[in-house]
């Protein structure tokens, strides 16, 4: 299931059958669409970390039958993916993305911990299964006028006449009229499409209900009292409790919205309240605004009409729903059901109000008089911190069950569960920015710095407290606004319970989506920040192809891949893994042009001369590049070179090689050896020899070595960089 940015809460499935437009292009068997009108999704901007709207440019939908990923998280969410979509997981205090084939048990990956919607409390009902509550209507205005015609005529004469006019069934029904008033008579011609109405055998007996325009309140709560207790058979509906409060109030709020009047029954022998009545209008109704009121237990759901309404509709909707269905256990508040439709539903109408909820599906013996049976209920949980939250923003319609909560706050409001993992080094770098020492950190903060920057500490730190630390530090820097930034985010840091690769066999429709600008969604039973693939470049660098469905097609040769990477405004950019960043060759820096350099650049600018005039010519063939790089892997290279560059590169992973080995996060991978090799075998040429000299290798390792150097917070407050680095392995490691 996908969220929508009004709320809407479909199947990827249902979204492409609802939105699927013009094709914009078919290649193999895959499909791109237009939406034949405009659809938003809910997306993480990584500018501010925050979950907005966002427009989908594309429909996508591919048939396959290659594995895919079922990833199961601690909370209890899951979702279903290609072996190329990646995750956002945090790390070190940046957010990154993983391939899902990468993800091990423990890793964090980002779900949503807050959302926010565009509501809508309008109601929209089917067209075509209103066409009954239309035909009655106008059955009724007719009958009406017949009934007035009949009683304004006068005399028996007049009456024989007029009935000698009619049809058979007219002629009954004017006798009818002169023996009784039937009950739509009274109805007034003004207000009758005020109403929804249901075809009756006897049409006297016409069944009919209030027609709400929008989502109130009453309705609301009407709604979360049939899906949690009531029970629907045919056109009757049935409410038992044991308690009077809930069927008082739903009877109260069936006559207010739809002006029914049924009653209040108390069974004696059971000791329970009941409430019966039959309403084929309310059940038509019910069902033209989108909900099978007939659904049984383990595939009820909430309607959508409920889940696209505004706050205060949801919090009235989840408060009686948790009175009926919820309770407050020793360490939670706890609700059951067996739909995981409404689980799921339950779990985003939550992140609505700031709460993530913990998901289980167990098996749970449950009593209902006499009889009891096994069945398993998803239950969803509320802990720690989240319990206040509860309390304010939703909380119980019992004064009872609203005390039982208070008393649970004051026992469990020291357990956190919002917590953030790998921000150790990062609040031990930003106290040594500030110069605070460990005192001044407690003084300001109350806590011990040793605690909380300790690197072998597995805990993870909670929000609340890294909100104190920020709080307190007041002082500008750039890590302290990094850090805030985080902890201002609508992300929460979940972990990796299962990752189980599946093989189907058989033909299915995989389906994506194509992003305006930030290319994510939320998706998934309970909510997954979801990431689009970037397996197409990844394919194109390493295997020098790219698939497009089962069709695999070579790139020209020559092909490389160019990329920039600009040191400003990479807000809202995606970091590329580092597995893919160490598949580029070179990583080359460009300063800013020199002065006789810029007055060109300025006197030859595209609006004043035109690219013809530039007379741009080919300096080589694609025939002749290819020749040179045969020409390449004929340039000797000897056994002392060779050694030359494996320790070259080998002394990135060591902390004690150089000064400068502790700002080293990670070190250079296999690859940056390889590049050398090459590289400076090609350098060597252009430079007109058959052989390498340390020389070239020195010219070459800058170029392939600084974006394979990861480097730690510590070198990024002390302004160290790669250049560094390799610069002093450069100066100790001894030439041949």
């Amino acid at each position: 299931p996908i969220i929508t940015s009004e709320g809407e809460i479909l199947t990827i499935k249902e979204i492409f059958e609802k939105y699927n437009g013009e094709v914009a292009m078919i290649k193999g068997n895959e499909e791109w669409t237009k939406p034949k009108k405009e659809i938003k999704l809910l997306s993480l901007d990584l500018k501010d970390n925050k979950i907005k709207p966002e427009q989908v440019k594309y429909l996508y939908r591919q048939k396959t039958r290659n594995p895919y990923h079922e990833v199961i998280l601690k909370t209890g969410r899951k979702i279903k993916t290609s072996t190329e979509h990646p995750f956002f997981t945090l790390r070190d205090g940046i957010i990154k993305t993983i391939k899902v084939t990468e993800l091990k048990k423990g890793d964090n990956v980002l779900i949503p911990r807050n959302l926010n919607i565009e509501s809508n409390n309008l109601l929209e009902y089917d067209d075509e299964l209103v066409n009954e509550s239309r035909e009655v209507i106008k059955e009724i205005i007719r009958r009406k006028r017949l009934y007035e015609q009949v009683k304004n005529s006068g005399n028996n004469k007049t009456i024989r006449e007029l009935i000698n006019s009619m049809n058979e069934e007219d002629k009954n029904l004017i006798k009818t009229y002169d023996k009784t008033s039937p009950r739509y008579i009274e109805f007034e011609e003004e207000t009758l499409n005020e109403y929804h109405y249901s075809k009756s055998k006897q049409f006297g007996q016409v069944s009919r209900v209030k027609k709400p325009v929008a989502v109130t309140k009453e309705l609301a709560r009407i709604m979360a009292v049939l899906i949690a207790e009531g029970s629907i058979n045919k056109s009757y509906v049935y409410l038992t409790m044991k308690e009077q409060d809930i069927p008082i109030m739903f009877i109260k709020d069936l006559e207010k919205i739809l002006e029914l009047r049924p009653k209040l029954l108390y069974d004696d022998k059971r000791k329970q309240y009941r409430v019966a009545f039959r309403s084929d209008a309310m059940i038509k109704l019910l069902k033209s605004l989108g909900w099978n009121p007939h659904n049984k237990a383990g595939s009820k759901e909430i309607p959508q009409f409920i889940i696209k309404a505004d706050e205060e509709i949801i919090k009235e909707f989840l408060k009686t729903y948790y009175e009926c269905d919820g309770t407050v256990s020793r360490d939670c508040v706890k609700v059951t059901t067996k739909s995981e439709k409404i689980a799921n539903s339950i779990a985003y109408l939550l992140l609505r109000k700031g709460l993530v909820a913990r998901i289980n599906h167990e098996r749970t013996k449950t009593r209902i008089g006499k009889y009891s049976y096994d069945g398993k209920f998803y239950n969803l949980r509320l802990y720690g911190a989240e319990l206040q939250t509860f309390y304010e923003m939703i909380g119980f319609l019992t004064k009872e069950k609203n005390d039982k909560l208070k008393n649970l706050i004051r026992s469990n409001e020291k357990m956190k569960t919002d917590l953030i993992p790998g921000m150790q080094l990062l609040v031990r770098q930003i106290r040594k920015n500030l110069g605070i020492t460990h005192k001044q950190f407690y003084e300001l903060t109350g806590m011990h710095a040793h605690n909380i920057e300790n690197s072998n500490n597995a805990l993870m730190i909670s929000r609340s407290r890294l909100k104190r630390i920020t709080n307190n530090l007041l002082t500008e820097d750039l890590l302290l606004n990094q850090l805030k930034t985080i902890l201002g985010g609508d992300f929460y840091c979940d972990t990796i319970k299962e990752n189980n690769e599946v093989k189907t066999g058989k033909d299915y429709y995989l389906y994506d989506f194509s992003m305006k600008e930030n290319h994510s969604f939320i998706a998934g039973f309970g909510g997954i920040i979801s990431h689009n693939t970037q397996s197409a470049l990844l394919e194109a660098m390493q295997e020098r192809n790219v698939t497009i469905g089962k069709e695999t097609y070579e790139l020209p040769k020559p092909f490389f891949v160019m990329a920039t990477e600009n040191p400003l405004e990479s807000s809202g950019v995606y970091f590329l893994p580092e597995a893919q960043v160490d598949r580029f060759l070179f990583k080359i820096l460009m300063d800013y042009p020199k002065i006789g350099e810029e007055q060109q650049i300025m006197k030859r600018n595209m609006t004043l001369v035109k690219f013809e005039e530039f007379k741009v010519q080919a300096v080589l063939t694609p025939q002749e590049i290819i020749k040179m790089q045969e020409l390449v892997k004929d340039i000797y290279l000897s056994k002392e070179i060779e050694k030359y560059i494996v320790d070259i590169v080998a002394m990135t992973r060591s902390k004690d090689a150089t000064e400068y080995g502790k700002y080293v996060e990670l070190g250079c991978s296999p690859r940056a050896s390889i590049g050398i090799f090459i590289a400076s075998k090609a350098e060597a040429l252009l430079n007109g020899r058959n052989y390498v000299i340390p020389k070239d290798i020195k010219k070459v390792a800058y170029d392939v070595m600084r974006h394979r150097i990861i480097l730690n917070y510590l070198a990024q407050s002390e302004k160290i960089t790669a250049e560094n680095v390799i610069k002093a392995i450069l100066d100790k490691v001894e030439i041949p």
